[in-house]
């Protein structure tokens, strides 16, 4: 595998949220792809959590609208 030339990063920072009504801005980019995921809201702090009370550290669940630039996500240094 040749080295990047570029970082390989992947990540959804906070100053990436937008609220409700927000514009999307959309720049640097020529392939602008959408997808709707569902969201669960962890609702306290929890480590090794046992599978049968995983439900009680879940406060909620929510829909979030995630925008990705697919020409930058799966085209520069070779892909994701």
């Amino acid at each position: 595998m040749p080295i990047p030339t570029e970082p390989v990063i992947f990540s959804k920072f906070a100053n990436a949220l937008a609220s409700p009504g927000d514009a999307i801005v959309i720049d640097e980019t020529q392939e602008m792809d959408w997808e709707v995921e569902m969201v669960v809201v962890i609702g306290k702090e929890g480590k090794r959590i046992p599978k049968a009370d995983a439900m009680n550290y879940v406060a909620g669940f929510s829909v979030a609208h995630d925008v990705s630039a697919r020409d930058w996500q799966m085209k520069k240094n070779g892909g994701q």
